[in-house]
């Protein structure tokens, strides 16, 4: 219970400190959200046609990578003890890190994600295993980005592995109950009055913010857990 308190509280910290950064994922699910409204996303019950389809992924394209250099960031600025100038420093290994973890999650999505993903308990079911499987080298993912050369892939597995159990549910006890929160809102703002879709979509976009610092603590707890494991193992 320790380790789900710590995670959730760094986030008013990273708010406080880098509120710019902290309101890029504000800014792009509200740009989302309204393009979503506009193609009357929620007066239809959710169902777009094609070509409104694409409009929104392309939206959806600019909202994840805002997402992604939030949740990057955050958990740099976790590992570095807040030393914001050493969270937004690129550096190579910082890539490397990216490109093998988005190489993983489409290989798990084209694999092994059933054909009717899209249906929300089947995708959600679909995105715990990815989360269970994934801890395994999350630790090693996480080091990567955090440049912690001592956290091996090798050492990843042999320190998860025996307590996947308990990686999975910091994973899930940080990311879980924001994203149903996230899931729940659209969902309650189908079919509702112009004035109850636009206040449920702007608090949705505040727990996108901290749904995208959520990701990136938790990340950290599960890597600075293992590094304690493996450190008293040697």
């Amino acid at each position: 219970m320790n380790k789900v308190i710590e995670t959730y509280s760094r986030i008013w910290p990273f708010i406080r400190a880098l509120p710019l950064l902290a309101a890029l994922p504000l800014a792009v699910e509200l740009t989302q959200h309204v393009a979503e409204i506009e193609l009357g996303l929620y007066a239809s019950g959710g169902v777009l046609p094609p070509e409104a389809r694409q409009v929104r992924l392309a939206f959806g394209v600019v909202k994840i990578l805002g997402l992604l250099v939030t949740i990057v960031v955050a958990l740099r600025w976790f590992a570095f003890q807040g030393n914001a100038r050493r969270a937004f420093r690129p550096t190579w290994i910082l890539a490397k890190g990216e490109i093998l973890q988005d190489g993983l999650d489409r290989l798990f999505q084209t694999v092994y994600a059933p054909s009717h993903a899209g249906e929300v308990a089947t995708h959600v079911a679909s995105e715990l295993v990815w989360i269970f499987l994934s801890g395994l080298w999350l630790p090693w993912n996480v080091a990567l980005l955090v440049e912690d050369r001592t956290m091996t892939f090798r050492r990843s597995v042999r320190t998860t592995l025996p307590r996947i159990a308990l990686v999975f549910g910091y994973l899930c006890a940080g990311i879980v109950p924001l994203m149903a929160l996230h899931q729940a809102l659209g969902f309650l703002a189908l079919n509702r009055a112009p004035a109850i879709v636009w206040s449920l979509n702007i608090v949705d976009a505040g727990v996108v913010v901290l749904l995208a610092i959520a990701i990136g603590s938790s990340f950290f707890t599960v890597h600075r857990w293992a590094a304690d494991r493996a450190g008293a193992a040697t």
